[in-house]
């Protein structure tokens, strides 16, 4: 990457912006990337899934579920800080 002047008027959002488009190019070709303190962006293998019968669960009906491909999707996995500070919160709201 370049070196960037955030001094200049939107430097600082395109800067950004570039280096977390560079982070999906490399997470989309397998790589995990970490955000300090932020987290990490990673991909999912995601199995085939054949074709069969479902059950609407609103209205009770039979449908058929298409067949899926095998594919890869983003995943976002938090630091434990992260986590720890919502649970935290949560158990102070159900207290």
């Amino acid at each position: 990457m370049d070196s960037v002047d955030v001094r200049q008027p939107g430097a600082r959002e395109s800067a950004v912006k570039d280096a977390f488009e560079a982070a999906v190019a490399a997470g989309a070709r397998g790589m995990r990337v970490r955000f300090p303190e932020i987290g990490a962006l990673a991909s999912r293998d995601v199995k085939a899934r054949k074709a069969g019968k479902g059950t609407n669960p609103f209205t009770g009906e039979s449908i058929m579920l298409k067949a899926r491909p095998a594919s890869k999707k983003p995943r976002w996995s938090f630091p434990k800080a992260v986590r720890e500070a919502y649970i935290r919160t949560s158990t102070r709201k159900a207290a």
